[in-house]
C-alpha cells in the first residue's frame, strides 16, 4: 500500500488539473424530478434484475442470469444469482459500516469469499481494492472527485497481479482516468473518458502512454445511459452501443443494449434487462448510477456507476 500512497502523491498535481470536469455544484434532487427536462423520476432501489441475452439467429430473447437483491440502510446486504435450468446458485454478501446515514466502510463476499473491499468518504467511494483467493490485495483503485457533487472525475488504478499470478498476460500495471463530467440538476449528462498507463516489471523503467481510445457515454433526461461513443487513435474500428429503454411511472423497467460498428447503420441487439421494484426510496443521482450499472457491457471503458 505505500507504493501506491506514494504514486498518487506523486501524480496529485495532475489529477487536480486533468482530473477536473465542467459539472455544476450538486443540487437537491431528493423529491426526484426533473423539472428542467420535465421528466418524473421515482425512483427506487431494485428488487431484481433478469438479464437476457440475444440468439442471434433466431432473435429471440434467452435468460441467463437473475439477480435478487436485499437491503439493510438502503444499501445491498447479500444478492443473490440464480440461472435457468440450474439448482447452484451464486451468493454475494456486502457487510457495512456505517457513520449515520453514510458508509465508511464496506468488505464484499462471493460463496464466503472476500473479493473486495470499499472505503468512503462523506458517503462517496474512495477506494476500492480487490482481493484473490488467498487473501492478497491486488488490484486498487482510488477515486477523485474534482466537483462538489457525486460524479468522480479521476481515478487511479493500480495492479499488481505478477506479484501472485507470475503466469499472467500482463505484468504490473498503474493507469489514471481523467474524465470531463457534464451534469444537469445532478443528473449525468456527459462523460468523456481520457489518460494514461503503463505496464512494467520490477526494476524496470516506467513508460507512460495515452490511452488507445477516447471513450464518450451520452445520457438521457433521467442520467440513464443513451450512447456510447469511442474514438481510437489506430485504424481499430470500434463498437458503439445504443440504448433503448422503456420507462413506466418514473422508473426504468426494461432496457435493451444494441452494438453497432462505427460507421454503420445496423444495429444489433445483444442485451435485455428488465428491473423490478422494492418500496425503497432512493435520489434520483444513485437511481440512475443503478440501473446504468447493470445495463453497461461488463469491462467497460467509459465510466463506473457506482452506487454501493
Amino acid at each position: 500500500m505505500k507504493k501506491i500512497i506514494a504514486f498518487v502523491l506523486s501524480m496529485a498535481l495532475f489529477v487536480t488539473m486533468a482530473g477536473c470536469g465542467t459539472t455544476s455544484p450538486k443540487e437537491a434532487d431528493q423529491n426526484a424530478s426533473s423539472e428542467a427536462a420535465n421528466v418524473e423520476i421515482n425512483p427506487a432501489l431494485i428488487k431484481s434484475v433478469t438479464i437476457y441475452w440475444a440468439d442471434f439467429e433466431s432473435g429471440e430473447w434467452n435468460e441467463q442470469e437473475k439477480w435478487e437483491y436485499s437491503y439493510e440502510n438502503n444499501y445491498p446486504v447479500s444478492k443473490v444469482i440464480s440461472y435457468p435450468g440450474v439448482d447452484e446458485k451464486t451468493e454475494i454478501k456486502f457487510e457495512y459500516t456505517f457513520e449515520g446515514e453514510n458508509p465508511v466502510s464496506m468488505v464484499k463476499y462471493e460463496n464466503g469469499t472476500k473479493t473486495y473491499t470499499s472505503e468512503y468518504v462523506n458517503g462517496r467511494l474512495s477506494v476500492k481494492s480487490q482481493y484473490f483467493e488467498d487473501g492478497v490485495s491486488t488490484r486498487h483503485q482510488i477515486y477523485s472527485y474534482g466537483n462538489n457533487d457525486d460524479f468522480f472525475t479521476s481515478i487511479l488504478h493500480s495492479s499488481h497481479v505478477a506479484d501472485v499470478e507470475p503466469d499472467m498476460p500482463y505484468y504490473n500495471t498503474e493507469e489514471i482516468d481523467t474524465i470531463m463530467v457534464t451534469s444537469e440538476n445532478g443528473l449525468l449528462k456527459k462523460t468523456v473518458n481520457d489518460g494514461l498507463y503503463t505496464n512494467w516489471l520490477d526494476g524496470e523503467d516506467r513508460e507512460w502512454m495515452r490511452f488507445n481510445g477516447t471513450y464518450t457515454v451520452n445520457y438521457d433526461a433521467m442520467g440513464i445511459v443513451n450512447t456510447t461513443e469511442c474514438t481510437y487513435r489506430d485504424e481499430q474500428v470500434p463498437v458503439n452501443y445504443i440504448f433503448d429503454v422503456t420507462v413506466a411511472d418514473g422508473r426504468v423497467t426494461e432496457a435493451i443494449r444494441k452494438s453497432a460498428q462505427q460507421g454503420s447503420t445496423e444495429e444489433i441487439n445483444e442485451c435485455k434487462v428488465v428491473f423490478e421494484y422494492t418500496d425503497m426510496a432512493i435520489d434520483a443521482g444513485r437511481y440512475s448510477r443503478m440501473i446504468n450499472d447493470h445495463i453497461m457491457p461488463d469491462g467497460n471503458s467509459f465510466y463506473y456507476y457506482n452506487w454501493y
